[in-house]
């Protein structure tokens, strides 16, 4: 939805320039408007104190890698603690949400937007498997490099299905008990 909104906001800023019709400028003002509003209002959630959860989301003080760069150098460490924390986030997005229903759209988006995330790093991978296949074929390459590779590709497709079915329980649930917190480190 931010996204969508900073999108909205740039092209009205370019096409504002281009058009000079007084009542087409007002519109794209009023429109400026409600998406500053809207853009406004988020941002004062996203900075709004956590209270007693903090606990929950484990804050650390060791930098993040990036998700790609975790792929490409095959980290499982990395990318462990990496879903663990994006459990942890999501989890918490959707307590919140259950409690104040303006979040819902939120915690959708969130989960949509992970679960995207991974399934283009399988695609990724897949291409990048098969390509490795048809090297062996020709030239014979390192068999540990295959093998990590359909190694991480299985975990991935296994973190799909994890985050999947976190997602479900928290739609299919009515009230939020210890069920969500119980599941398992991803």
């Amino acid at each position: 939805m931010l996204g969508i909104c900073c999108k909205t906001m740039v092209s009205l800023r370019t096409r504002c320039w281009a058009i000079r019709g007084h009542q087409v400028i007002r519109g794209i003002n009023a429109v400026k408007g409600l998406c500053l509003d809207h853009l406004g209002s988020i941002t004062a959630r996203l900075i709004e104190p956590l209270g007693d959860d903090t606990e929950n989301l484990e804050c650390t003080h060791a930098p993040m890698i990036s998700f790609k760069s975790l792929l490409k150098n095959f980290d499982r460490v990395g990318l462990s603690r990496l879903f663990h924390l994006q459990k942890n986030v999501l989890v918490y997005l959707a307590t919140i949400s259950h409690a104040d229903s303006s979040f819902n759209s939120s915690t959708d988006f969130a989960f949509g937007q992970w679960i995207f995330e991974i399934v283009n790093a399988l695609k990724n991978l897949e291409s990048e498997i098969k390509e490795t296949d048809r090297e062996h074929d020709y030239k014979g390459s390192p068999e540990e490099s295959r093998a990590s590779s359909r190694l991480l590709f299985s975990e991935l497709q296994s973190k799909i299905e994890q985050f999947a079915a976190i997602h479900l329980s928290l739609v299919q649930h009515d009230k939020l008990g210890t069920s969500v917190m119980n599941f398992q480190p991803l």
